[in-house]
C-alpha cells in the first residue's frame, strides 16, 4: 500500500472518545486501573447447562445492565461515554456514521423463548418483542436513534475479528471524506448457545491463562466498547486519546472454521499490511496487544508471527488484554484497541494475569504477571476470527501530535466495472412496473443442489442453507467473470470477499443449538455451531476459489447486500483490494416462517442470493474480461426528517442525486415497496426526470439482503442506466447507479 501513497503524509484519524463496559470496569478510568494492576475478574455460569464442567465466564454483573435488553444497555453506556468524551455535538453533524460489531446482538432473549415456543397459539408480548429484536440491525437502529445519528450505519459480524474490521471500515470512510466522524461499538452477551457451540468446537478451557504452558482454551465473556473516530479537523473538540494509523486484513488459505493457518502466514501478512497502511517500518514496532485467547495453537501461532515480523530476538512487548477481561467476542477487538491507547496514554504495559510461568515453546516471551512502566508511542492490536480471518490495527499516541491530512488513494475516481453476476431465487420474483401484479413466487426453491456449483468432496451440503445459496450465486458470478479456482486475476490477498446478509445462518444455528440444549445437551456436536456461522457464506467461497483478501460480512439489514457493494467499492478505491466478490443473501427457515402470523409486519422469508464481481475497468481490460456494466456510484444518503412516508429532506437529497445520472429506470428495492412510493415520487419530482419505476410488488415472500442484488442482476440484463434505490425505516437510503457498458460515461 505504500506505493499508492505519498510516504511523507500520515494516515491517522483521531480517537476523540472511548467507553467500556466489561467484567472489570464500566468506565475508562476504572479500566485503566484494572489494566495497570493486571486485575482479572472471572465469574461462574449458573442457570444453564454447563458443558463438561467448563463454567467460567467473564460476566457483567452490574444490575444496571440486567434484563432482556442487556446488549442495548451495555452498548448504549459505552457509546455515551465515548460521545461525551469526544466533545462532539451530534445534533449539529449530519455526516456521522455508526458501525456495530457483534455476532449475537440481542438474540439471547429470543433464544430463551425457543424452548417453550408454540407457534400454533398466540405469542405473548415479551416473546414477540424478543423475537422482533433478533436481527442485529434492530440493535443498531435503536442505538442510532438514541443518539440522533443520521449517517451510514453497518453491522459487522465476523466473529472475534468484528471490532477490528469495524475500525478499519471506519478508517476508510473517514479517509475518503464520506463522514466527518464514525462511532464504532462492539457488544456481546453470554448465552448458552454461544458457550456450548464454542466448547464443542474445542475453543473453551478451564482457566484464564493466555500464553501459559498449561493453557487449555479461552474463557468467554460479555461486554461493550465504543470509540469515536474523527477526521483530524475535528480533533480540537477534545484531547485525542490517540490515533488510528492503519489497518490490515487477510483471510487464511483454506479458511478454517475456528483456528488460524498453522504457519501464522495470515496474521503475519495482516500485521505487515497494517504497518504499510500506517507508513511505519517493523523496526518501529515495540508493542503488540495480541489476540491470544488462551488456546494452545492460536497463542503459539501468533507469537511465531509476531517474532518473524519484528525479527527473531528483537525486543517487542506483548500482552493479552483477554487475560484480564476474558474473551469478549464481538466486543473484544475494540476493547483491546482501547486498552492499547490507555497504556500509551498512561505509560505502562499491563501484565498478563495468571502468567506465573512462561511457555518456553513460544517464539517470544510475553510480559509477565506484573505491569511494567514503559513509554511507547506506536503499536499493533490484533484480532482473529472464525473463517480464517486475521486483522491488525496500527495505533499511535496522542503525544505524536496531529498528523498531516491523509491523501486518499489515487484511484479514488477510477472507473469500476461489474464483470460477473449470479442470482438465485424462486420463479416468480420478477421486477414489474409499479402497480402491475404478477404470480406469487414460492418462498423456498423447489430444487437446489450445491453440488451443481461445487465438487461433492467439498461437503458443502452440511453447511447452513444461507451459506450454500451465497456460495452458489458467487460461483456463478466468478465463472461468468472468467475466474476459476486458484486462478485469480490479481494476487490472492488483493481479492476481497464482501458479503451481506440480514440473518445468514443464525436462525438455523439458534434453532439447532436450542433444540439440543432443551433435549440432550451432551449430544451437541461441533458441526451444530461451526456449520451455521453467520459469516460462513464468504468462508466457503474463499476456501474453494483461493481468495485470501479482505473478508467482511455485513448483517442485520434487508439492505446488507447493497451495503456490501458500497463497502466493496470503497475497499477497491482505498487500494485494499484490486477486485471484490460481493454477495447479498438470505434463506427460508421453518421456524421463521412459522412465526410470521405472530409478528406484525413480518413477511415469510425467501431463499435468494445475488452476487457480482467488481473490479477496476483498467484491470478488467488488461485481463480481457468483458465488462457487463459500470458501477457509476453507490452511497448512503440521509436527511433530518420526521418519520413520515415522504421524508421531504431525504427525498430532496435523493432527487438531486438521481438528477446527476438521469437513469432510464429506477428499482425500488424495498419489501412492501408501496410504503416508500411517496418518498420516491417526491424524489423524482425534484429530479425532474421520469424514469420507469420497477418493484417486486407487495405481499410477497421477503428476499431480504438479496433484494438489491437481484435488482442489479436484472438491471444488467436489461441494459441502459438504472438506479437501485433501497430506502429503510431508519431515514437513510442506499443508492447504486449501474450503467450497461455501452451507455456508461
Amino acid at each position: 500500500m505504500l506505493s499508492a501513497r505519498n510516504a511523507s503524509e500520515a494516515a491517522g484519524v483521531a480517537v476523540l472518545g472511548a467507553g467500556v463496559v466489561n467484567p472489570v470496569a464500566a468506565t475508562l478510568e476504572g479500566f485503566s486501573d484494572a489494566l495497570s494492576n493486571a486485575r482479572a475478574r472471572v465469574g461462574v455460569l449458573d442457570g444453564m447447562p454447563i458443558p463438561r464442567g467448563k463454567a467460567l465466564a467473564g460476566l457483567v454483573s452490574d444490575a444496571a445492565f440486567d434484563g432482556p435488553e442487556k446488549a442495548f444497555r451495555m452498548a448504549h453506556a459505552a457509546m455515551a461515554q465515548a460521545i461525551d468524551a469526544s466533545g462532539l455535538d451530534l445534533s449539529a453533524l449530519d455526516d456521522v456514521g455508526v458501525i456495530l460489531a457483534t455476532m449475537g446482538g440481542e438474540s439471547h432473549a429470543a433464544e430463551q423463548c425457543y424452548a417453550t415456543l408454540d407457534t400454533s397459539s398466540a405469542i405473548d408480548d415479551a416473546a414477540r418483542a424478543a423475537l422482533g429484536a433478533y436481527p442485529n440491525g434492530v440493535l443498531l437502529q435503536r442505538l442510532c436513534a438514541s443518539f440522533g445519528v443520521l449517517g451510514p450505519r453497518f453491522v459487522i459480524s465476523n466473529a472475534c475479528a468484528s471490532g477490528n474490521i469495524a475500525i478499519g471500515l471506519a478508517l476508510d470512510f473517514l479517509r475518503a471524506g464520506k463522514c466527518k466522524a464514525m462511532i464504532v461499538v462492539g457488544v456481546e452477551v453470554i448465552k448458552p448457545s454461544m458457550i456450548w457451540g464454542a466448547e464443542r468446537a474445542g475453543f473453551i478451557g478451564t482457566r484464564l491463562a493466555p500464553f501459559h504452558p498449561d493453557r487449555d482454551g479461552a474463557i468467554l465473556g460479555e461486554g461493550a466498547a465504543a470509540l469515536v473516530l474523527a477526521e483530524p479537523s475535528l480533533a480540537g473538540h477534545a484531547p485525542a486519546l490517540g490515533w488510528v494509523d492503519g489497518f490490515g486484513s487477510v483471510c487464511d488459505r483454506g479458511a478454517a472454521p475456528i483456528t488460524l493457518a498453522e504457519d501464522g502466514s495470515g496474521l503475519y501478512r495482516a500485521m505487515q499490511l497494517a504497518l504499510d497502511d500506517a507508513m511505519r517500518g517493523r523496526e518501529q514496532l515495540d508493542y503488540v496487544n495480541a489476540h491470544a485467547p488462551g488456546t494452545r495453537m492460536i497463542d503459539a501461532i501468533e507469537c511465531g508471527a509476531i517474532a518473524r515480523l519484528r525479527g527473531i530476538g528483537e525486543p517487542v512487548l506483548v500482552n493479552s488484554t483477554k487475560s484480564i477481561t476474558t474473551h469478549l467476542a464481538g466486543a473484544a477487538a475494540i476493547t483491546e484497541v482501547i486498552a492499547t491507547l490507555v497504556q500509551m496514554r498512561d505509560g505502562f504495559v499491563h501484565g498478563n494475569a495468571g502468567l506465573d510461568r512462561h511457555d518456553d515453546a513460544l517464539a517470544l516471551r510475553p510480559v509477565g504477571t506484573a505491569s511494567v512502566r514503559h513509554a511507547f508511542a506506536f503499536g499493533l492490536s490484533n484480532a482473529c476470527g472464525g473463517g480464517g480471518l486475521n486483522t491488525s490495527v496500527a495505533l499511535s499516541s496522542a503525544a505524536n501530535g496531529q498528523p498531516r491530512r491523509h491523501a486518499f488513494a489515487p484511484r479514488a475516481d477510477a472507473p469500476l466495472v461489474i464483470t460477473g453476476s449470479g442470482a438465485i431465487a424462486a420463479d416468480g420474483f420478477c421486477w414489474r412496473p409499479v402497480g402491475e401484479d404478477g404470480p406469487r413466487p414460492a418462498a423456498r426453491l423447489g430444487e437446489f443442489d450445491i453440488y451443481r456449483h461445487y465438487p461433492v468432496e467439498s461437503n458443502y451440503h452440511y453447511m447452513n442453507r444461507a451459506a450454500q445459496l451465497a456460495a452458489a450465486s458467487s460461483a456463478d458470478a466468478l465463472r461468468r467473470a472468467g475466474i476459476a479456482p486458484d486462478a485469480l486475476p490479481c494476487p490472492d490477498d488483493r481479492f476481497a470477499a464482501i458479503f451481506g446478509s440480514c440473518v445468514g445462518g443464525s436462525p438455523e444455528a439458534s434453532r439447532v443449538m436450542c433444540d439440543g440444549l432443551r433435549t440432550n445437551p451432551a449430544a451437541i456436536t461441533p458441526s451444530m455451531s461451526l456449520d451455521h456461522g453467520i459469516h460462513l457464506g464468504a468462508a466457503l467461497v474463499c476456501r474453494h476459489f483461493g481468495l485470501t483478501g479482505t473478508t467482511y460480512t455485513l448483517t442485520g439489514s434487508r439492505r446488507s447486500g447493497l451495503q456490501a457493494l458500497e463497502v466493496a467499492a470503497l475497499s477497491i478505491r482505498a487500494e485494499r483490494a484490486d477486485a471484490a466478490l460481493v454477495a447479498g443473501y438470505d434463506a427460508w427457515d421453518p421456524l421463521e416462517a412459522a412465526l410470521v402470523p405472530h409478528l406484525p409486519g413480518r413477511a415469510e422469508p425467501a431463499d435468494a442470493a445475488g452476487s457480482l464481481v467488481l473490479e477496476t475497468a483498467e484491470r478488467a481490460e488488461a485481463r480481457g474480461a468483458r465488462a457487463l456494466a459500470r458501477l457509476l456510484d453507490v452511497r448512503t444518503l440521509s436527511g433530518r426528517d420526521a418519520a413520515d412516508g415522504a421524508r421531504p429532506a431525504l427525498a430532496e437529497r435523493l432527487g438531486h442525486h438521481l438528477a446527476q445520472y438521469t437513469p432510464d429506470r429506477v428499482y425500488l428495492a424495498a419489501h412492501e415497496a408501496g410504503r416508500y412510493l411517496p418518498l420516491l415520487t417526491r424524489a423524482l419530482d425534484v429530479c425532474g426526470h421520469a424514469p420507469a419505476c420497477l418493484t417486486l410488488g407487495d405481499g410477497l415472500p421477503d428476499p431480504r439482503a438479496a433484494l438489491s442484488m437481484l435488482a442489479i442482476d436484472d438491471a444488467i440484463a436489461r441494459g441502459a442506466t438504472s438506479a437501485i434505490v433501497a430506502p429503510g425505516a431508519d431515514g437513510t437510503v442506499l443508492v447504486a447507479i449501474v450503467a450497461a457498458t455501452e451507455n456508461a460515461q
